[in-house]
C-alpha cells in the first residue's frame, strides 16, 4: 500500500486495521471514520444501507404481576426479544424462556419449557409478551401471576433490533 502523504501513524495503522469496530479511510486530506462516511453518503443516497444495522441490548427487570408491564429503555424498537428467569445458582428447576418476533405470531410468544424433572417442551402462549414497542417490549402475567411477569421475580432479556 502506498504511503499516504501527511497521514499520521495512527491513521496509517487504521488504513490496515479495524479499530474499535470502525474502519478508517484516508481520502488524501484527512482520516475518515468509515461509519461517518457511510452515514454521510447514506443521507444523499437511499441505496446505501444505514449504519448500525443490528442493535443488541441485554438487561434485567423485575416482574410486577400485572397484565401489562412496559419494559422501556432498550434504546431501539426490538425485532426479537428473548426472556428468561434470572438464575442465582445451580440446579434443575422448572423454567421458561420466551421468544417474540416482530413479524407474525400476533399476541403469541414461543416458549421453551424445562421442567423440574428435566423434560423439555415447546409451546406458544398468548398473554405473555404482548408487544415489541418503540423502546422496549411489554410483558404480561396472563392474569395468574405467571411468567414472564410474576410478582417480584427477576428476569433477564436479550433484545435484537
Amino acid at each position: 500500500m502506498a504511503e499516504a502523504e501527511g497521514c499520521t501513524p495512527e491513521c496509517r495503522q487504521a488504513l490496515l486495521n479495524i479499530v474499535d469496530c470502525s474502519l478508517h479511510l484516508w481520502n488524501g486530506e484527512e482520516c475518515l471514520d468509515y461509519n461517518q462516511l457511510v452515514a454521510a453518503i447514506g443521507a444523499a443516497d437511499p441505496y446505501v444501507p444505514p449504519v448500525n444495522l443490528c442493535r443488541i441490548a441485554t438487561g434485567t427487570y423485575t416482574g410486577d404481576g400485572t397484565l401489562g408491564q412496559a419494559i422501556v429503555g432498550v434504546g431501539f424498537a426490538p425485532k426479537y426479544v428473548a426472556i428468561w428467569r434470572h438464575k442465582t445458582g445451580e440446579g434443575l428447576t422448572e423454567d421458561y424462556k420466551f421468544e417474540k418476533l416482530d413479524k407474525g405470531w400476533g399476541d403469541y410468544a414461543y416458549a421453551h419449557v424445562n421442567t423440574a424433572v428435566g423434560q423439555v417442551f415447546h409451546y406458544t402462549f398468548d398473554n405473555r409478551v404482548n408487544s415489541l414497542d418503540a423502546d422496549g417490549f411489554t410483558v404480561d402475567d396472563d392474569g395468574a401471576d405467571s411468567v414472564p411477569n410474576s410478582l417480584q421475580v427477576v428476569y433477564d432479556y436479550l433484545a435484537l433490533g
